[in-house]
Parts: C-alpha cells; sequence; structure tokens
C-alpha cells in the first residue's frame, strides 16, 4: 500500500509536470488532506479556484 508522503511526491511531480491541470492540483491537495495537512490542501484548493475556468464551463 502507497502511504500519504509518497503519494504526495507523485501528485507534485504531476503538478510540475502539468501545472494548469486542475485534476492533478486537486489530487495533490486531497493526498495533503489524507496526510493531514490540512493548510497545505486548503491553499491548493485557493489556487485552483482562482485558476480561469476551463474552456466551456465559463
Amino acid at each position: 500500500m502507497i502511504d500519504a508522503d509518497a503519494a504526495i511526491r507523485v501528485f507534485a511531480l504531476n503538478v510540475l509536470l502539468f501545472p494548469a491541470s486542475r485534476n492533478a492540483l486537486d489530487s495533490l491537495a486531497e493526498a495533503y488532506e489524507a496526510s493531514g495537512d490540512l493548510a497545505r490542501s486548503s491553499a491548493i484548493r485557493q489556487r485552483i479556484k482562482g485558476m480561469p475556468a476551463p474552456p466551456g464551463k465559463q
């Protein structure tokens, strides 16, 4: 079973590769939440809210 710290490393790499991906950011936020780091999870979710709406969702 993969632990939360390993998941964070994988999802953080995914965000580095795809910084505009809401899905990548959301996965990273969920991993931080699972690890108990609610402050980082919340900060990432705020970042997602500040992103422009995806095409077709305006």
